[in-house]
């Protein structure tokens, strides 16, 4: 008797377990950052569709730093976190996250980093931007408008922070395409991304791509290790279909991503070499 009993309360336990993961509410993480808000508007018509197909409730948290993702993610307080592919490459060796999606724009998860002037500008080579202003954007925080610029410059021989005569730190990319375009700037470095978005045709036909970067994986969903699984598949599996269906592309065409594929390991092969670089210059971050 005593046996039945313990095995219907076992029973019952595992049960109410699996209840209580999906009753209680998933929190995504979404770092701020320069387009934190763009961020925001893009998962918001994700999160409804999430929450209505896969039967949980989501809780979408914009956060000021990826730091505190990291932190998040290890404590189990973000179930869930659309952080830049970079940052998970550098997390994924301490082991509390796992790879679920990556994004796509344009048709594409893959991206290019370009260091842009205005076309009229007497610079023409990197040697000329010696003693020129050159903008970054979030210092110590973004990937792309960051360190994977920095690791551009270290692999061309040029040291970031002795070359320039001015760095100059924008909080978007938007900001420096408009400086640039305008002249307001010597030059920038944006994504390729913001260069081929149709509305910002009447800026970049004032430019002149000085540098370009291999392709480097854009943006990623990424899980805390040991979170639902069966939450995760669901998640996966309705974000990966939304490309082949009517309504899914109208909701992937408000939030702005054109698609999501699966997460794969080829995709950070010439970003793993700009990470070594940047270790190997003491420039990653810690």
């Amino acid at each position: 008797m005593k046996e039945r009993l313990y095995a219907i309360f076992l029973l019952l336990f595992f049960l109410m377990s699996g209840l209580e993961l999906y009753a209680v509410p998933v929190r995504i993480a979404v770092p701020a950052l320069g387009e934190g808000l763009l961020k925001l508007k893009q998962w918001t018509p994700l999160v409804k569709t999430l929450e209505e197909q896969c039967g949980i409730e989501i809780n979408l948290v914009i956060v000021r730093d990826n730091a505190v993702i990291e932190k998040g993610l290890q404590d189990h307080y973000y179930d869930l976190a659309f952080v830049d592919s970079f940052w998970y490459f550098l997390w994924k060796e301490k082991n509390f996250c796992t790879p679920l999606v990556q994004a796509e724009t344009g048709g594409t998860s893959m991206r290019r980093i370009l260091l842009v002037v205005n076309k009229d500008s007497i610079i023409r080579r990197l040697e000329d931007l010696r003693g020129a202003s050159i903008a970054f954007t979030l210092k110590d925080e973004s990937a792309a408008g960051f360190y994977l610029p920095l690791a551009m410059l270290l692999q061309e021989g040029i040291a970031p922070f002795r070359y320039f005569k001015e760095s100059v730190f924008a909080e978007t990319f938007q900001s420096i395409l408009k400086g640039v375009a305008y002249g307001k700037l010597d030059a920038g470095f944006i994504t390729s991304g913001i260069y081929n978005r149709k509305e910002n045709t009447y800026l970049t036909d004032s430019l002149r791509i000085l540098l370009a970067s291999g392709l480097v994986p854009g943006w990623i969903l990424i899980g805390r290790k040991g979170f639902n699984s069966s939450v995760t598949a669901d998640i996966d599996t309705v974000l990966l279909s939304l490309s082949r269906s009517t309504e899914g592309k109208a909701v992937l065409s408000t939030s702005g991503f054109t698609g999501f594929i699966r997460a794969s390991e080829k995709n950070f092969y010439q970003l793993g070499k700009y990470v070594k670089l940047l270790e190997k210059n003491h420039a990653a971050p810690e």
